[in-house]
């Protein structure tokens, strides 16, 4: 298991998610470190915000800080993913009717994941930011189809309704980008992100 650590003087500090993502704990798993999850309780529905970027970078931003006040020496990572298709933002399906039609707007099409990422470092009093965007298409799904896969379950909780890593994967035909953004957290992005603010893996 790997660390997180200062390359001033290797000393290894708290990494925590401030997300109860399954695909984000999944894509922290990938890179071999240890971290903690701390779930952020912002209220993400009171964020008016018409331009799509913006929204994902505030979103993600206040996430971390919402978390990083809890701490006096951590890392901590926020992060908000939404879709975008044919200039709609595709939030989380409230149920299983909504996330039938949001399928059916995303099949045959192709539409954008857009991720914002902001890392806190509390200790340094330091904050980084990027974002990172995937075009996704998906091939035609037939309505019976999509009823069975939102049966499963896995469609609830997830922006666009549907976890590309898993049952889903099926419906998708090309991802142009970072597949991890499509997850809900780019590993490239986050790896340049704590090249910023001189943290390491080890």
């Amino acid at each position: 298991m790997k660390e997180l650590k200062r390359k001033a003087n290797h000393q290894t500090v708290m990494l925590i998610l401030a997300s109860a993502s399954e695909g984000r704990k999944l894509i922290l798993e990938e890179l071999g470190t240890s971290f903690f999850v701390d779930v952020s309780n912002i209220d993400e529905a009171s964020f008016n915000i018409s331009d799509v970027e913006k929204l994902v970078m505030s979103l993600a931003t206040e996430k971390a800080f919402s978390v990083a006040k809890k701490y006096k020496d951590a890392i901590v990572i926020g992060a908000d993913t939404v879709v975008y298709h044919q200039g709609e933002i595709i939030g989380k399906p409230l149920n299983g009717k909504e996330a039938e039609k949001i399928l059916l707007k995303l099949s045959d099409s192709t539409h954008q994941v857009i991720t914002g990422v902001t890392l806190v470092d509390v200790r340094q009093n330091r904050v980084v930011r990027a974002k990172n965007i995937s075009d996704v298409t998906f091939v035609p799904i037939p309505l019976s189809d999509i009823k069975k896969y939102v049966a499963t379950g896995e469609a609830m909780g997830r922006s666009g309704a549907y976890a590309s890593q898993g049952l889903a994967s099926k419906f998708i035909k090309t991802i142009v980008g970072d597949p991890t953004n499509v997850v809900g957290l780019p590993k490239d992005t986050l790896l340049t992100l704590f090249g910023e603010l001189e943290l390491y893996l080890g």
